[in-house]
């Protein structure tokens, strides 16, 4: 199967697995709220956060694996490949082993890092939920490498089919396990058993299906070195992206109570859904950006292969955080309604709204990641980060729902958009005015009639899901007639007449 057609399938299943895990996380959150009620729930929303600053300890060595996979093919050193993919992985089974150790660590600590929410009650079954998150986390690592693999034979649908894969899986087990009455260690348990199951079949498909050469490579110290040199700022993005992530409901643990912790685990779960769809387009498309920057484009070449792609990414994202903006209150409250419907969709808002356009910018981190370029913007959100984190705990004690959401806006503004910009513009070889111009073109106005419109549209006097249903399809419509009045480009519009004519023919 060809490149081409590899990556459009991954580009369909992408979004299949996406669509997937909306459907799931938007029917099985109720279900779940009401099996574990607020407070338990609450318990598991902290400790899944606390968990994500241990599974940073990944390094980025994934992304990595890809990137020297790639540059080693490229130059037909076959040695160096295998050693590459040996080494990461012996790397990954020692970080592995280093994550149960704090882990274990953490655990017994449990009632004094979350003393206001963790006592007595139910410390040892946070501390059992804790060692069982901490397994999963542990063996998972691992699974990064062989999506490293995968990705680099750009054997996109197999990735993303294993995406699907999980969702399905753990969904159907978390399902029989509620109802054997074990509350939170339910999902635990799922997550857990899903995980391994996966990295056996991942394990086995590289090294029968890729032929890859899983531990045979040498190891070499210098190879070594420049792999853990170049995986550390991506391992600060990393850091940086899961502060950001979870900060709220680890700082919400500590100072405020499980109740309000819940409530951010909706919120954030919406937030995954947004963003999920922010990194299809630059995964799928990094060995292209990667081969493009090592045939030495000019810096108009590389900006207009990063508008390309970007473009494709706004017109998926702009739609969706528009149709929020106007329709999200009313979905949150017919979602939810156990929760502030208000307060969800201004949370939502603000902690996504800045980070639609660092998902558009996907293909510009590929390009850093092919210059090897990510030192200085990881040490400058380094900075941002510790910013993020001063200002959301003054923010949390003088409102505890709305403060950690503002932080975390004000400091994606300062650092992801305006600073980040400076740098690509300026050092990365991106010419921003260009690319801005070329993004904006056609989608912006588009946005921003399509939410002026539905303004008027949600005064439809008819309420309940048929209404929002009615509401929604009304927006859809709206964006579409405008998408294809002036929101596509001329390239855009004969791809759309292409793709008409080969699904009329079929």
């Amino acid at each position: 199967m060809g490149n081409e057609r590899q990556r459009k399938l991954g580009f369909v299943m992408s979004y299949a697995g996406i669509f997937v895990s909306s459907i799931i996380g938007i029917a099985f959150t109720p279900y779940m709220i009401l099996k574990l009620g607020k407070i338990e729930y609450g318990l598991y929303q902290v400790l899944y956060a606390a968990i994500g600053y241990v599974a940073m300890l990944d390094f980025g060595l994934g992304s990595t694996l890809t990137r020297y996979i790639l540059k080693y093919r490229s130059s037909n050193e076959q040695d160096k490949v295998d050693s590459v993919v040996s080494i990461s992985v012996k790397i990954y089974c020692a970080i592995g082993l280093f994550v149960m150790l704090i882990i274990s660590i953490l655990t017994a600590n449990l009632d004094v890092i979350f003393s206001e929410t963790i006592n007595g009650e139910n410390l040892r079954y946070a501390q059992k939920m804790f060692m069982v998150m901490g397994a999963t986390t542990a063996i998972s690592l691992v699974s990064h490498a062989m999506s490293g693999i995968q990705t680099a034979s750009e054997k996109h649908a197999v990735v993303k089919g294993v995406y699907i894969l999980r969702h399905l899986l753990r969904v159907a087990l978390i399902s029989v396990l509620l109802q054997m009455d074990i509350g939170a260690m339910s999902v635990v348990m799922a997550d857990f058993a899903v995980t391994f199951a996966l990295l056996l079949f991942d394990v086995l498909y590289c090294k029968i299906g890729l032929k890859t050469a899983i531990f045979r490579g040498k190891w070499n110290n210098q190879l070594a070195k420049s792999l853990l040199s170049f995986s550390f700022y991506a391992f600060l993005q990393i850091m940086i992206t899961q502060t950001n992530n979870g900060l709220d409901r680890v700082l919400l643990g500590r100072m405020s109570t499980l109740e309000v912790a819940a409530l951010y685990g909706v919120v954030m779960q919406l937030h995954s859904l947004f963003i999920s769809t922010g990194g299809v387009i630059s995964g799928i498309t990094m060995p292209r950006i990667t081969n493009v920057v090592f045939s030495n484009a000019t810096r108009e070449e590389l900006t207009d292969c990063c508008v390309q792609y970007s473009r494709y990414q706004f017109h998926i994202s702009a739609p969706l955080i528009g149709g929020f903006a106007v329709l999200g209150q009313a979905f949150a409250s017919l979602w939810v309604p156990e929760y502030d419907s208000r307060a969800v969709w201004i949370c939502v808002l603000l902690i996504v709204s800045p980070q639609i356009l660092e998902s558009v910018e996907g293909t510009i981190f590929n390009v850093m990641k092919a210059k090897n370029m990510q030192k200085m913007r990881s040490l400058l959100l380094l900075g941002v980060m510790v910013v993020h984190i001063g200002m959301a705990i003054a923010l949390i004690s003088v409102n505890d729902i709305y403060g950690p959401a503002l932080a975390t806006c004000i400091s994606f503004i300062i650092g992801n958009t305006i600073l980040s910009n400076i740098y690509y513009h300026k050092k990365v070889g991106i010419n921003m005015v260009r690319y801005f111009k070329g993004i904006f073109k056609g989608i912006l106005p588009t946005l921003v009639i399509s939410i002026a419109i539905g303004v008027f549209i949600n005064y439809i006097p008819v309420g309940g899901w048929l209404g929002f249903m009615v509401k929604g399809f009304l927006y859809v419509l709206v964006y579409g007639v405008l998408t294809l009045l002036i929101g596509l480009n001329k390239t855009e519009k004969a791809l759309l007449v292409r793709l008409r004519k080969k699904l009329l023919k079929r």
